[in-house]
């Protein structure tokens, strides 16, 4: 359980850098309007079930796990 739980977090972790490296290329290029209300709704609704999924592994694996050891366990992180 534990194992199924950190793959997740991991899989969660390295979608949302995309998502966020993404999200950055898109504020540096210019866009109408109508594209850039399209692509924050879809990377906001996105990026928010990640993080919960983030968190809820990160609680379920945290201190039980060896694997986790000496890592930073996922934060709460504010909505944007």
């Amino acid at each position: 359980h534990d194992v199924s739980c950190l793959a997740r977090w991991m899989a969660a972790d390295l979608y949302l850098r995309e998502v966020e490296a993404l999200r950055f290329e898109l504020s540096n290029s210019n866009c109408n309007d109508e594209l850039w209300n399209m692509a924050n709704e879809i990377l906001s609704n996105n990026t928010e079930g990640l993080r919960q999924a983030q968190d809820i592994a990160g609680y379920l694996g945290s201190g039980s796990d060896p694997h986790l050891e000496g890592k930073e366990s996922p934060k709460a992180r504010p909505a944007k």
